[in-house]
């Protein structure tokens, strides 16, 4: 076997140191701590407890049904979903499911809302969350998407290997994402 050449050695030494310094680089640069999934949502993206829901709107009488309000002052359109459900113990807030780790289910929380949950500019909208009775305090996180765009004529034509046509109504979301945090909430 042919031994190879100093040249040869030299640049395979140089390569590897520069990998090296590379690697050590890009971790040094790296933040401290993750980025969060959520930014804080800008002052004019705000929730509000409303309180109670009446017994008009026929939601089953075994829950405490509660009235949030969402409200857009910014100049995008935003799709909101409730995100996580945090209860109040001594030592401070706790989650009980969250979205992100896929932990929040129907248990965990109940939602409705009557419109597809797409806040305009200057308007506001309503959704009603209750959980399983507690003597806890507990509060809601809603997670806002920012921008929309509709899927394109080409996406719409093809068909899906499973379920046929994308239907004409879905929309994707990108952007920013926001997150807001609810008042207490005692029962």
């Amino acid at each position: 076997m042919r031994k190879p050449s100093q040249r040869v050695v030299a640049a395979a030494i140089l390569t590897v140191i520069l990998l090296i310094a590379g690697l050590l680089v890009g971790l040094m640069a790296r933040p401290s701590r993750p980025r969060s999934f959520f930014l804080p949502a800008p002052s004019g993206l705000t929730m509000q407890v409303l309180g109670s829901v009446t017994n008009y709107l026929k939601f089953d009488q075994d829950h405490d049904w509660k009235a949030f309000s969402i409200s857009n002052g910014t100049s995008e359109t935003v799709f909101y979903t409730v995100t996580e459900v945090e209860y109040r113990t001594a030592d401070g807030w706790h989650s009980a499911g969250s979205w992100l780790a896929n932990t929040l289910t129907n248990t965990s929380l109940m939602m409705r809302r009557e419109t597809p949950g797409e806040i305009a500019p200057g308007s506001n909208d309503v959704f009603y969350a209750t959980l399983p009775p507690t003597n806890l305090p507990w509060r809601l996180r809603v997670g806002c998407f920012q921008q929309s765009w509709q899927d394109s004529l080409l996406v719409k034509k093809t068909r899906s290997p499973i379920g046929g046509p994308t239907p004409s109504t879905s929309k994707s979301w990108s952007g920013r994402r926001y997150e807001l945090v609810g008042g207490e909430i005692t029962q």
